[in-house]
C-alpha cells in the first residue's frame, strides 16, 4: 500500500526530482526487468514480456503467467493467470529474487 506523505516530504521529493539525472531511471528499470525474468528461469521463456506499465506505479510481466511489480510490494503473481509450475517458481524465489544467481535455474 502506498503511504501518505507529509507536505514536507513531498516538497523534498520535488526538489530531488528537479535535480535527478533521469538516465539513472533506465538502469533501475533494467534491474527490475532482469529481476522479473528470474521467475521464468527453467520455464517457457517465450512467455516473458512486459505486458503493461499499469499507469506508472505498477509493471505487469508475462503472457500466460502474469507477474506484477510495485515499489510497495515487490513482485507478486496474479495467481489466477499463472500455471502451477510458475507459482512453484515464485513460491521458491519469493517477492525479491536476490537469491537467484544470474544465469542459473532456481530449481
Amino acid at each position: 500500500m502506498k503511504p501518505t506523505l507529509s507536505k514536507k516530504l513531498q516538497d523534498k521529493i520535488t526538489r530531488i526530482e528537479e535535480n535527478f539525472d533521469h538516465t539513472e531511471l533506465q538502469f533501475m528499470a533494467d534491474a527490475i526487468f532482469e529481476a522479473a525474468a528470474c521467475y521464468w528461469l527453467g520455464l517457457d521463456e517465450d512467455d516473458f514480456c512486459l505486458q503493461s506499465s499499469g499507469g506508472g506505479e505498477m509493471l505487469v510481466f508475462g503472457g500466460t503467467n502474469r507477474l506484477r511489480w510495485t515499489p510497495w510490494q515487490g513482485f507478486q503473481p496474479d495467481r489466477s493467470y499463472c500455471t502451477p509450475s510458475f507459482l512453484a517458481n515464485f513460491d521458491r524465489i519469493g517477492p525479491v529474487p536476490g537469491a537467484v544467481v544470474k544465469g542459473t535455474s532456481p530449481a
